[in-house]
């Protein structure tokens, strides 16, 4: 990130140490956390992947029982963590990826409808809430890997929907009618690139000069991402240095905290034959975090990062604060944020058998 890149900066960590929780015999992995951010396993997940909270529901959207075909949807009640399943696409493999509910009424969708991408065949698929599925789009390029559908929010892509494909590295914008336009291809350096997620900015000075802008990164480790302004233009930037581990890993999902309150929990799904979702709650104490900021989930190798990230205007630099790092328990596959589930223990580095890990090195994304 050419804005970031030499005046990144982090703050004090602060280690929250706290329960540990081991099965004999098994492998085990942990949950680092910082700056007083508490971590709970939320729930468990048969074959778990992207998700995305339908606050229309009070639940979670996700892609589960992973390497089905076709991909899989189920939700989960985010009170009472009852697991459902909702729907099936008509995806010709089980390479859907990230995707967007509805906040509000679109296209003549309702709140809580899903938009979810075919990682072959080049379509949209929509979900409504009740798991009745239709195609909304077709004929968008496909490489046959992973693809990513966002629903612009803000407006800066007039509340289209962006969708990316990583077999071809395309941005490709989808309006109300199922319409697709070519937005850009995507190249870092001399290769296509990998788009994976992608967040759209409005005007905040908290976003520096990625305002009114798309955000793009790649499942690829690459330190390179992408920003779109309203007209196409395309701008590579590199994230600073440290963000990424140096054996490697790659920028997973970008959100926006809408609300800051002690109310507020961040919920990171990890990829590993039966996946773990952790709730990450007493940001509080997390500085300056305010309504409007970036999260920024990173994949690992059998882990992941979880940052808050910000643009200060008064010392022109962005800062990066770590909130909580996973290693040995899968791969990070996807952060929301959402209401909080219950009263959770004291803060701290949390241990946890790593039954599932044999089952994750069997997909060892890029």
């Amino acid at each position: 990130m050419r804005s970031c890149k030499h005046n990144a900066t982090h703050r004090p960590r602060v280690l929250a140490l706290a329960s540990a929780v081991l099965l004999a015999g098994l492998a085990s992995g942990q949950v680092t956390t910082f700056y007083g951010v508490q971590a709970t396993l939320y729930s468990t997940v048969p074959g778990g992947m992207k998700m995305d909270y339908d606050a229309a529901h009070d639940r979670f959207v996700v892609q589960y029982q992973y390497g089905s075909i076709p991909p899989q949807y189920a939700t989960i009640q985010r009170t009472t963590k009852a697991l459902s399943h909702l729907a099936q696409t008509g995806g010709t493999t089980y390479k859907e990826t990230l995707f967007s509910v509805l906040p509000t009424t679109w296209a003549g969708h309702t709140p809580g409808t899903a938009f979810v991408p075919a990682g072959g065949g080049g379509t949209v698929y929509s979900i409504s809430p009740v798991g009745s599925v239709a195609p909304f789009a077709t004929g968008l390029p496909s490489g046959n890997e992973y693809s990513t559908v966002h629903w612009d929010s803000v407006g800066v892509f007039g509340h289209d929907l962006l969708y990316a494909d990583e077999g071809t590295g395309q941005v490709w914008r989808i309006n109300s009618s199922g319409v697709g336009t070519p937005v850009a291809t995507l190249r870092d350096g001399s290769n296509l690139a990998r788009p994976e997620p992608i967040l759209v900015l409005g005007s905040n000075p908290r976003y520096g000069n990625l305002q009114n802008q798309a955000l793009v990164g790649q499942n690829l480790p690459t330190s390179t991402y992408f920003s779109i302004d309203a007209s196409h233009n395309v701008t590579a930037h590199t994230l600073p240095a440290g963000i990424l581990p140096s054996n490697g890993g790659s920028l997973d999902c970008f959100r926006i905290f809408p609300v800051v309150t002690p109310n507020t929990s961040i919920y990171a799904m990890l990829y590993g034959g039966t996946s773990h979702l952790y709730e990450l709650s007493n940001l509080g104490s997390v500085p300056n975090l305010q309504a409007g900021d970036l999260l920024v989930g990173v994949e690992t190798l059998l882990g992941g990062r979880v940052y808050h990230t910000y643009y200060d205007a008064a010392s022109s630099q962005w800062n990066w604060n770590l909130l909580a790092e996973f290693q040995n328990i899968g791969f990070l596959e996807n952060v929301v944020i959402a209401p909080s589930s219950v009263p959770v223990p004291e803060p701290g580095t949390l241990l946890l058998a790593g039954a599932s890990l044999a089952a994750a090195l069997r997909r060892r994304r890029r």
